[in-house]
């Protein structure tokens, strides 16, 4: 599992261009929806699970000590309106994480010498996985003055989906 760090949005011109502030509060979000964007960040391709990862910035720019920011109270409205609620690390890993099915594959080719290596490899990816996921959640809490949270927010999408157009 090699994922890279996604740039801030802080530098993203087209998310600049796109930003929203309300009282203070900035927030800038880009849906993460290429595939050689989703195999640099995550790598693997979330949407082929239903998973669209949606990186945002919120900055707190009003004079008030802190504001607070909850992700699992953000969601994706499609263009009908319906709102779909944000996932946790835990049900992100339920849809993308390594199969041991792969491991029976291995064990079938190469009896127990395919089985070890195959399973402790499996668990190691998911391990990474999780901890990456983890690092890059958009983190729920308390934005002081003057300060930004940066991070994904996760979201299941219809399978049948084929434009983002119209989705907020």
């Amino acid at each position: 599992y090699q994922a890279a760090t996604a740039p801030s949005l802080a530098f993203d011109d087209a998310a600049r261009q796109n930003k929203v502030e309300v009282e203070g509060v900035l927030l800038m979000a880009k849906a993460i929806h290429h595939e050689s964007d989703l195999r640099r960040y995550f790598d693997d391709d979330p949407l082929k699970y239903g998973i669209l990862p949606v990186q945002i910035h919120v900055e707190n720019r009003s004079y008030e000590p802190f504001i607070y920011c909850n992700c699992y109270s953000m969601n994706l409205i499609d263009p009908n309106g319906d709102r779909m609620p944000s996932l946790t690390v835990d049900q992100v890993m339920e849809k993308m994480q390594r199969s041991h099915w792969r491991t029976a594959g291995w064990t079938a080719g190469f009896g127990v010498f395919g089985l070890l290596p195959s399973s402790f490899n499996v668990n190691t990816v998911n391990e990474k996985m999780r901890a990456d996921l983890e690092t890059k959640i958009f983190r729920a809490g308390q934005i002081p003055s003057r300060h930004a949270e940066e991070g994904f927010v996760f979201f299941v999408m219809p399978e049948t989906l084929e434009s983002l157009d119209g989705w907020k």
